[in-house]
């Protein structure tokens, strides 16, 4: 997950997730990320999310809603900038939106959960609010 200033919006901060960093070749098909020609996640549209794996033991769900399906062909991340997409993958604007983000936008990175609802209930999950992000790592 990256800080960084919205290209579409100059002084207007967000925050989403880093999926393709220089030299790497992403693209999404159908709401999955496929990274250098391999795809990251697979779909359960009945539940209408993906899981994607970032690494071993590294999973999210990544929401799908029929609002858009906006497909990225693959193409390579050029030096000093990064690949970002949203975590509601078919409703969000992202780099296939506003293209590669530069490195010089980037603010930092957030270290724990301020606010969670469950996306099928609207309630809200007690158990997430200052969760860290980085559970692993010590500070």
């Amino acid at each position: 997950m990256v800080i960084f200033e919205n290209p579409d919006q100059p002084g207007t901060i967000i925050m989403k997730r880093i999926a393709g960093l220089p030299g790497d070749s992403p693209a999404v098909r159908d709401g999955i990320l496929v990274l250098n020609g391999v795809p990251l996640g697979s779909a359960d549209p009945a539940a209408g999310t993906v899981r994607e794996t970032v690494a071993p033991g590294r999973a999210y769900a990544i929401r799908l809603t029929p609002v858009r399906s906006e497909d990225w062909p693959a193409q390579p991340v050029p030096e000093g900038h990064c690949f970002i997409l949203g975590d509601n993958r078919m409703n969000s604007r992202d780099s296939r939106t506003f293209g590669f983000v530069p490195e010089s936008a980037l603010r930092g990175r957030p270290l724990s959960v301020h606010w969670s609802t469950d996306p099928n209930t609207g309630t809200t999950r007690w158990d997430r609010i200052g969760r860290s992000l980085f559970p692993t790592e010590t500070r």
